[in-house]
């Protein structure tokens, strides 16, 4: 029955009556289900979006407002329909979900945005642009001016907030990471790295891990500062890395293309795919831990089984 579902899906692409495409695509998904078949499979879900696109047309949730040039980041609000959205414009939109009315509302205009994290609690948006500063958003009181936070002597390439809340690391141009004390309202200097740029951090209770232009995946102790290397790739930029909610796998990308999973417990590479044909500038597990998204210069989104890799992703 599973290859009857598939076949099913790949029909329903073929079809002109829109209700014929929306029942097919309906009993493909609803086959694999009951008879234990990839429940994420990417022809199931192209069937079921092609029906939806019957009914209110190509694009039909796409979301616009950025005005040219690329998005350079997202981040969702905790536990809530909203997200924030920063790009090459400028812009810092919000996006409201709720409803049937996707809306926007313009939380800044600056001459170029870099990255931009929103703190686990939802209290926080940090945003990196050209200079040396970062930008520090209540979120509850989004008609503030943005706090300006500086110590840099170069530009900002990342941002993680603590899983606390109470913190912001922050590493730069200029080899540094700087830890940000948001209730004391002081900084310090986390550590300086003599030959290379950390382009990507995560940060959890006891360790922070990142990955910097020289092709390491390296993790420090948050107490005694003790650096652990996990992987190396000589001259290959570890572009992106995400930890699973467990905290027992990480999944990191490279300017190659490449996906690789971690196993934390053992620190070994349990799997490596070649997920793109260009540099992949982005990872998340989704929140249940079962799919991992990558984003790439080469124009597309997968998304991946995340207990199998080799599972074929949707785009």
């Amino acid at each position: 029955m599973r290859s009857i579902a598939q076949t099913m899906a790949v029909k329903t692409t073929q079809i002109d009556d829109r209700n014929l495409k929306g029942l097919m695509a309906f009993q493909s998904y609803i086959f694999t289900g009951d008879y234990q078949g990839q429940v994420d499979h990417p022809d199931i879900y192209q069937a079921l979006y092609t029906a939806l696109a019957g009914f209110n047309g190509e694009n039909y949730n796409a979301l616009k407002g950025h005005e040219g040039g690329g998005i350079k980041s997202i981040a969702f609000m905790p536990s809530a329909n909203v997200f924030f959205s920063s790009g090459s414009d400028g812009k810092i939109l919000r996006w409201d979900l709720n409803g049937n009315t996707k809306s926007f509302r313009t939380l800044i205009n600056n001459p170029i945005n870099r990255c931009m994290s929103v703190s686990p609690n939802g209290r926080w948006l940090a945003n990196a642009t050209l200079t040396s500063s970062i930008q520090l958003f209540n979120l509850n009181n989004l008609n503030e001016e943005p706090e300006l936070l500086q110590a840099h002597k170069s530009w900002v390439s990342v941002l993680a907030f603590t899983p606390d809340s109470r913190g912001l690391y922050s590493a730069s141009n200029d080899k540094t990471i700087i830890y940000w004390d948001l209730i004391n309202n002081t900084q310090s200097v986390f550590l300086s790295l003599p030959n290379s740029v950390v382009r990507c951090l995560v940060v959890t209770d006891r360790y922070i891990y990142g990955g910097t232009d020289d092709g390491r995946l390296i993790r420090w102790n948050i107490e005694t500062k003790d650096e652990t290397i996990l992987f190396r790739s000589d001259k290959n930029t570890i572009s992106g890395i995400a930890i699973n909610s467990s905290g027992t796998r990480i999944a990191f990308v490279d300017k190659n293309g490449s996906l690789r999973l971690l196993d934390v417990r053992n620190n070994t590479v349990t799997r490596t795919v070649m997920a793109h044909s260009a540099r992949i500038v982005d990872v998340k597990f989704s929140n249940d831990d079962r799919q991992i998204a990558t984003a790439s210069f080469d124009k597309t989104i997968k998304i991946w089984d995340a207990t199998n890799l080799g599972n074929r992703p949707f785009i």
